[in-house]
């Protein structure tokens, strides 16, 4: 491998585990929030911005890397990564899924919660809908024994 290549691999591999660092902890504030009682709605918020700016974190570190990763491409050859920048990778790959999976089991709670909610909502308005009628005929059958009374 030759200087240039070894170089630019080095500046990949760092690069890549400072965005595995930033997904890393966007996975320990998601594992951390599914595995802690639930708190409220807005705690929620809290921590999926925090999850954002992690990701965003990342993305910059991304963008920066861009033309190093363009010219280790072309300067390479056919030659496969080198192990610390394979080790990055890998890292960096493995991290990124465990957070789309955590999103996803976040995202089916977040659902089934929002379902659960749904279902109550109509049972309360199907509840109260009733005690509407049932006052309706109560005042309908009051006035109707006032009627008689008066008659």
């Amino acid at each position: 491998m030759n200087s240039d290549v070894a170089t630019l691999e080095e500046l990949l591999a760092e690069g890549f585990e400072a965005q595995a660092d930033c997904y890393r902890q966007a996975v320990e504030l998601l594992s951390e929030w599914l595995t802690t009682p639930k708190q409220d709605l807005q705690e929620l918020v809290a921590v999926l911005e925090q999850q954002q700016r992690l990701v965003n974190q990342a993305t910059e570190i991304d963008e920066t890397l861009a033309e190093a990763r363009a010219r280790w491409q072309q300067t390479r050859g056919a030659n496969k990564p080198g192990p610390r920048l394979q080790r990055a990778l890998d890292r960096l790959r493995q991290t990124i899924d465990r957070l789309i999976g955590l999103n996803d089991v976040l995202r089916t709670q977040a659902m089934q919660a929002r379902d659960q909610v749904r279902a109550e909502l109509d049972r309360l308005s199907t509840g109260e809908k009733a005690s509407r009628a049932y006052g309706r005929r109560s005042a309908e059958r009051a006035a109707v024994s006032r009627a008689r009374r008066h008659r």
